[in-house]
């Protein structure tokens, strides 16, 4: 069995063209890179989009070295990388309560998450950037620098104002890794491969669980949060030295076959050199986004926090300069920006903007469920650390192996509409069987069931729209799409994570009021503040807590509910295109007549017969006539 492989040509001659254009009505020629690898069959020949960024084109060169043992150990690379991310991601998530809770200001946990999944989601478009600009293996490594400062930050921190600067650190080595991840499996996957792909290297994810809510428990244990995030120091640079090995080797292949140069930096105009950088990433619009969305969370966190709540003249200026600089942002984007951060293309394409606001609203109803969920279990089940940790994470371990099965049926039957629809249906089913959580001590049975309801329902459904956002644009703008339905699933989240926060931080103090009135005040803001050190079971003040946790409980279950059906509708509207064996599906191939004579490099115009005549065809008619096609030189 071959691993899955980026979509190639056959061709009798020695150079090929292409010309693709998408929805968007962009332009792009297509040329032969200029060898035949060990790894292909006899006769086929790699290519890259001509105008593709230089790390697109130095991946494109190596890709097309890369022999089927490289290509494994790539793929291997990529399985160990997961596993890296998701048992840190398991293991630090779960320290994160302990750790609020160790400086007396558990209740800081929404802003802390807020603040950090703010900057990893301004994150992701920048890492796309830097990937596409300086390479996949070169962001890997600042990936893994970001990682380190976190660790070192948070495992030090002597107050939480520092350990929200670490986790901040953390969340941005995350971020990019996460988002190379899915950019390298889709940068050597076809349409029909690219989603049991993507759902295949989640598969460490289920051992993950198991082996990380086991660590957790001893190190807990034993001895503490702190030397568990220490732990993570040793760990990391394992987790990304295969692929990081893998890609550079790969890199210097190419090289070395003539098919890449290294930039040289002119040290004499070293400004325009760091100039010219930041433009390509596109600083000005980081600035702009990042601190647009920054200012607005994170004041909606904290005000409820601070004594002038509202009125308190941080907040004030953060909610006025927010919305300035979000205003702010399309005008310079459009304006002044060489490479824009988000390109105007994708709003014009009309189905991304309804994945994009499917995930938006679901990420929304997913986060004001999910981030007190834990604290919640805490309180009113008293279960172990280890079990609320297979609790927890059950959902994810459904969603993997649903995602698998969604993957498989998109390869077989090449298609996936329904799939979304009933998905997202399933997860309101989930939502509202959810709703029932309202006495202490619940059926274990049927929380566990909610749990995996809504994972298969994620895996079947939300999960693989942003694989089939992919499908709209050429393999110039993958790297900037993914990002983008990235950045609007980390956006919501953090608005989620916003909406919990306030409601958790204005209604559960007077909800413990209520339920506990002959309880003085200082008691009632130490059993706010920690809730890892409560009285036990069949204590009145334990069951007064519970009362009061079960209550705003219901209140943030009934705000995701009602979210939750807007994902149904908006995922009724797309379309159900057939899934092909190349790289994208906005691809439509030349026409054999106006080809005759061309050259390489040379853009022929379509006839509007042909083009009409290509768009009515099928996707596999499409991909077999663009097999079929020969460019004399």
């Amino acid at each position: 069995m071959h691993p899955p492989a980026l979509h190639t040509y056959p061709t009798d001659s020695k150079s090929l063209h292409d010309e693709e254009k998408g929805h968007s009505g962009e332009t792009t020629t297509v040329q032969e890179v200029g060898f035949i690898s060990s790894g292909k069959e006899e006769g086929e020949v790699g290519y890259f989009e001509e105008d593709a960024p230089h790390g697109v084109k130095k991946f494109m060169a190596m890709r097309g070295l890369m022999s089927k043992k490289m290509l494994w150990f790539l793929w291997f690379g990529l399985a160990i990388a997961y596993f890296h991310f998701e048992f840190d991601n398991v293991c630090v998530w779960q320290y994160l309560p302990y750790a609020t809770s160790s400086f007396g200001h558990h209740s800081l946990l929404s802003a802390v998450t807020v603040a950090a999944g703010s900057v990893a989601a301004v994150g992701k478009p920048v890492f796309s950037k830097f990937a596409d600009t300086l390479g996949r293996g070169e962001t890997y490594i600042i990936c893994c620098v970001c990682y380190m400062i976190g660790y070192v930050l948070m495992s030090q921190s002597p107050t939480i104002g520092v350990y929200a600067g670490g986790y901040i650190f953390y969340n941005l080595g995350q971020t990019g890794t996460q988002i190379l991840n899915v950019i390298i499996i889709a940068d050597v996957t076809s349409t029909r491969w690219r989603s049991l792909a993507t759902s295949s290297v989640f598969v460490t994810y289920i051992i993950c669980v198991w082996l990380s809510s086991e660590t957790v428990a001893q190190m807990l244990a034993k001895s503490t949060w702190r030397w568990g995030v220490r732990m993570m120091l040793f760990i990391m640079p394992t987790g990304t030295s295969v692929i990081v090995t893998t890609l550079f080797l790969g890199e210097k292949k190419a090289r070395d076959a003539g098919l890449i140069q290294r930039k040289q930096i002119k040290w004499k105009a070293l400004h325009l050199e760091i100039y010219e950088f930041c433009s390509q990433i596109d600083l000005g619009g980081i600035i702009l986004l990042g601190g647009g969305v920054a200012f607005i969370l994170v004041s909606c966190a904290l005000a409820a926090t601070l004594p002038e709540g509202w009125a308190s003249p941080p907040i004030i200026a953060s909610l006025v300069l927010g919305p300035i600089f979000l205003i702010a942002l399309p005008i310079y984007e459009r304006q002044f920006a060489k490479y824009p951060l988000v390109p105007f293309i994708f709003f014009k394409n009309s189905q991304l903007m309804i994945i994009a606001f499917a995930v938006f609203t679901h990420a929304i109803a997913a986060a004001i469920s999910d981030t007190y969920k834990y604290s919640w279990m805490v309180v009113t089940q008293g279960w172990s650390t280890q079990h609320l940790t297979y609790f927890t994470y059950a959902n994810y371990q459904v969603s993997t192996l649903a995602g698998i099965l969604a993957g498989l049926y998109m390869f077989y039957f090449r298609r996936y509409k329904w799939l979304v629809v009933g998905g997202s249906a399933l997860y309101t089913i989930g939502m509202g069987i959810q709703f029932q959580y309202r006495t202490p001590q619940q059926n274990r049975g049927l929380l566990i069931m909610v749990q995996i309801i809504q994972g298969f329902a994620s895996g079947v459904g939300i999960q693989i729209l942003a694989t089939i956002a992919q499908f709209e644009f050429t393999h110039k703008h993958t790297a900037s799409v993914i990002a983008f339905v990235l950045l609007v699933q980390f956006i919501a989240a953090s608005v989620g994570d916003s909406i919990a926060g306030a409601m958790w931080t204005n209604f559960l103090p007077g909800f413990l009021r209520a339920e506990l009135p002959d309880v003085d005040q200082s008691v009632l803001d130490g059993l706010f503040a920690d809730i890892f050190t409560i009285p036990a079971f069949g204590d009145p003040v334990r069951d007064g807590m519970v009362r009061a946790y079960m209550t705003i409980r219901r209140r943030l279950t009934i705000a995701s509910l009602a979210l939750s059906f807007i994902p149904i509708i908006c995922t009724v509207f797309i379309h159900n295109k057939e899934l092909t064996d190349g790289h994208d599906l906005v691809t439509i191939p030349l026409d054999p007549i106006g080809a005759e004579g061309a050259t390489v490099g040379q853009v022929i115009p379509f006839s509007n017969n042909t083009a009409s005549e290509s768009a009515s065809k099928s996707s596999s008619d499409v991909v077999k006539q663009t097999q079929t096609v020969r460019v004399r030189i």
